[in-house]
């Protein structure tokens, strides 16, 4: 006990270390000059639902703005040091809970630190949440966490009720609640699975339509793709729109960098081999859920699919089990350098500063093309490591021999 208390404490070190190490190195957001979307946050966590106006879907995603505000009232913070101490809160949280769920779920402690590792140089997963510290993202990643492992024990209980208050942070809180479902179909046990719908019914209710009726927002803010009479329009126009695409595909790339570094065919097949029935497909209808949603969700391409966290944090800890040292070091030392992990996030160009994160929306330009190519030398580097190795391997053998 004394041990696995010890080890506990040493992740929790790690953790902070890593948040504080990544703060040092990254700015803040500039509230003054630009007019974004946390500006609805500030404005709730000052005045909760009396802000004005008062906006879905911001005001859906309440609990992150108002925890900063009570910490304002409560302590003296100043609403950002209110908001930054929920930054630090979800940071740690989420590089701890990778570490718990992948030891968990692996029983090697290297894999849930080098997952730990690839999480903490995702840029939008740690350094754009300590540099806008405004978004509702931070803790609810840590509840993406919980819904993973809950889904996995298959405690549907504690899933449902993480659900429904994970919600209250971002929507995609839903998306293992909807792949647990669709998953348990292959069990075929009618009954349990009535039940199981029964709840989902119930969470639905209790996370998004009793906040809806119960919350009196002035209006919605959903101008990309709004439920109205020109939505199939609206999403033809999306689907079909070629360099949107293409911006969607190397941000999909770019955050992915760590699992296609590792990957090969060999290990592919071996960890398809090793993940039960349910868990390959939940994985499957999740990612393909999160990046439907990435998709026709909004601009932000490269902070929706940070939500593939847990995924490639699973395919990366079992890649690493038959990697080398010098493969895993060099693909961390490839996802820091891309990632930018010691550069200031420019604020002084708009353009710029979107180019920098990785993926948005159509935004096409000279600097994306190299910024993606880049990432494509990294993934063919390797490759040309992994056959270096591997051929360097044998020779010792028969030299040995």
């Amino acid at each position: 006990m004394l041990k696995k208390n010890r080890r506990l404490l040493v992740a929790l070190l790690v953790s902070v270390l890593l948040v504080v190490f990544i703060d040092l190195f990254t700015n803040r957001l500039d509230i003054v000059k630009f007019s974004w979307d946390f500006k609805y946050y500030i404005d709730l966590a000052r005045n909760g639902f009396a802000a004005k106006p008062l906006l879905g879907p911001y005001a859906y995603r309440f609990i992150t703005p108002f925890i900063a505000g009570a910490l304002n009232r409560g302590t003296g913070l100043s609403l950002e040091n209110g908001f930054k101490v929920v930054a630090y809160a979800g940071a740690i949280s989420q590089l701890l809970g990778i570490y718990l769920f992948i030891k968990w779920f692996t029983k090697s402690e290297q894999s849930a630190y080098i997952a730990m590792l690839v999480t903490a140089f995702s840029m939008c997963n740690l350094k754009f949440l300590v540099f806008d510290v405004y978004r509702p993202d931070h803790l609810a990643y840590a509840f993406v966490i919980a819904l993973f492992f809950f889904s996995f024990k298959q405690n549907y209980l504690p899933l449902l009720f993480a659900t429904t208050l994970g919600f209250q942070f971002r929507e995609y809180a839903l998306v293992p609640l909807f792949s647990y479902l669709l998953s348990f179909v292959s069990i075929r046990k009618t009954k349990v699975y009535a039940l199981h719908l029964l709840g989902a019914a119930l969470v639905v209710f209790a996370a998004i339509l009793l906040p809806m009726m119960l919350i009196p927002v002035t209006g919605s803010d959903l101008k990309f793709l709004s439920f109205d009479s020109q939505f199939l329009h609206k999403l033809g126009r999306i689907l079909f729109d070629l360099q949107r695409n293409f911006i969607f595909l190397y941000a999909v790339t770019a955050y992915l960098l760590p699992s296609l570094m590792l990957l090969s065919f060999k290990r592919i097949k071996a960890i398809f081999t090793e993940l039960g029935a349910r868990v390959k497909w939940f994985l499957a209808i999740y990612t393909l859920v999160v990046l439907a949603l990435s998709l026709v969700g909004g601009h932000d391409f490269c902070r929706y699919v940070t939500y593939l966290f847990v995924p490639q944090a699973i395919i990366v800890a079992l890649a690493a089990r038959t990697a080398s040292k010098y493969e895993i070091a060099a693909m961390l030392a490839a996802v820091f350098i891309y990632n930018r992990i010691w550069a200031q996030i420019p604020m002084d160009n708009v353009q710029v500063y979107l180019e920098f994160l990785h993926g948005y929306s159509n935004l096409f330009s000279p600097a994306v093309v190299w910024s993606f190519i880049e990432c494509l030398l990294y993934i063919l580097a390797a490759f040309i490591l992994r056959q270096f190795l591997t051929r360097k391997a044998p020779e010792k053998m028969t030299s040995s021999s």
